[in-house]
């Protein structure tokens, strides 16, 4: 249980970071649409954006992103006290692949959700 509460302070503490950097700090200079999921999503899926589609599409990035990352953020942390090296380097293999899988499937399941939705 004490794991669980670990995982959604740091998931909460990515996603407000996240949130500020795309809120505060794009929103101000108009690049809300300039992340390269965004781009991603919207060249291969076909999506016709205009601004309030664009809004909610950032939101939705920002929270799948937050927790694509807090997840393998985790598991480097949770492993952090190994004194092996070798089990180190393990761990930070197996937490890119984690990166990389679900960067692939959030992204994939995204794009048919919007597609199918019509956007």
């Amino acid at each position: 249980m004490e794991y669980v509460l670990y995982y959604f302070v740091l998931l909460f503490i990515v996603f407000l970071c996240m949130y500020l950097y795309s809120y505060v700090y794009k929103g101000k200079r108009n690049k809300l649409g300039s992340s390269a999921g965004f781009k991603y999503l919207e060249k291969v899926y076909n999506l016709n954006m205009d601004k309030t589609k664009a809004k909610k599409l950032a939101r939705i990035l920002v929270l799948v992103d937050s927790v694509i990352l807090s997840i393998p953020l985790y598991i480097d942390l949770f492993f952090l006290r190994i004194d092996n090296i070798m089990k180190l380097v393990i761990v930070m293999i197996v937490s890119s692949f984690v990166f990389t899988i679900l960067i692939l499937v959030s992204y994939k399941t995204i794009g048919k959700i919007l597609k199918e939705k019509g956007w």
